[in-house]
C-alpha cells in the first residue's frame, strides 16, 4: 500500500469519525428539553379611521297575501245588577215624656159693666178740701145748680189757703175764696166742662151736662 492510498484511507476514518459525534451531539440536544420563549409581540401600527358607509336599504318586504277575516266573539253579557242591601231599621225614636194633664181652668166670669154715672139734678154740692176737688167729676142734668165749698184745712207752710174754680176754656171763673167761703153756678148748657184750681193747678174736676 503506497502513501496515497493511506491518506485516502485515514481521511475516510476521520470523516466517519466527525459524522458519529456530530449525529451523537445532534442525538443529545434534541433528547433535552429546552424551554422556548416566546417572542414578544410587535405593536401594530395604528390605523386610519375608515370613512362610515351609509347603511345598505332594507329590502322591501314581500308582499303579504291577504287572511280571510276571521269571526269575532261577541262580547260576554254584562254581569246583572247586584240589588243594594237593605237600609237598616231607623232606630225607634225615644218616647217623648207627656205633660201631665192640667185642670182646664175655670170659666172667669164676664166683668160686669160699670154701673151708667148716676144723673144729679137740682142742687149739688162739691166740697174743696184735701187739695182735691171731692166729688169734682160728675153728670147733672141740664139747669142743675153746683155749689163749690172751700173746706181745706191741708193747707199751710206759707200758702194763703186760696181756692177757685176756672173752666179751661173760659167759660167760666169763680172769685179767690178763702176757708169757709162758697161759690155757685148754674150749669144751663148742656156740654162737658173741665175746670181747675189756678193756685193749685193739680186739682182738677169734669161735669158732664146732659138733657
Amino acid at each position: 500500500m503506497n502513501r496515497r492510498a493511506l491518506s485516502k484511507t485515514v481521511g475516510m476514518v476521520v470523516i466517519v469519525i466527525v459524522v458519529v459525534g456530530i449525529a451523537g451531539v445532534l442525538f443529545a440536544v434534541t433528547s433535552t428539553p429546552t424551554q422556548q420563549v416566546a417572542p414578544s409581540p410587535k405593536p401594530e401600527p395604528a390605523s386610519a379611521p375608515k370613512p362610515e358607509q351609509p347603511p345598505a336599504p332594507a329590502p322591501a318586504p314581500a308582499p303579504v297575501a291577504p287572511q280571510p277575516p276571521q269571526p269575532v266573539a261577541p262580547p260576554p253579557p254584562p254581569p246583572a245588577p247586584v240589588a243594594p242591601p237593605p237600609p237598616p231599621p231607623a232606630p225607634a225614636p225615644a218616647p217623648v215624656p207627656q205633660p201631665a194633664p192640667q185642670p182646664a181652668p175655670a170659666p172667669q166670669p164676664a166683668p160686669a159693666p160699670a154701673p151708667a154715672p148716676a144723673v144729679l139734678s137740682g142742687t149739688v154740692t162739691v166740697v174743696l178740701k184735701d187739695q182735691e176737688f171731692s166729688g169734682g167729676t160728675i153728670t147733672v142734668k141740664k139747669g142743675t145748680k153746683i155749689i163749690f165749698q172751700h173746706r181745706d184745712t191741708s193747707l199751710g207752710g206759707g200758702d194763703p189757703g186760696i181756692h177757685n174754680v176756672v173752666e179751661k176754656t173760659g167759660k167760666f171763673k169763680s172769685v179767690d175764696m178763702g176757708f169757709g167761703q162758697d161759690w155757685e153756678y148754674a150749669f144751663n148748657n148742656v156740654g162737658v166742662f173741665e175746670y181747675f184750681c189756678e193756685p193749685h193747678p193739680f186739682m182738677t174736676g169734669k161735669i158732664t151736662v146732659v138733657e
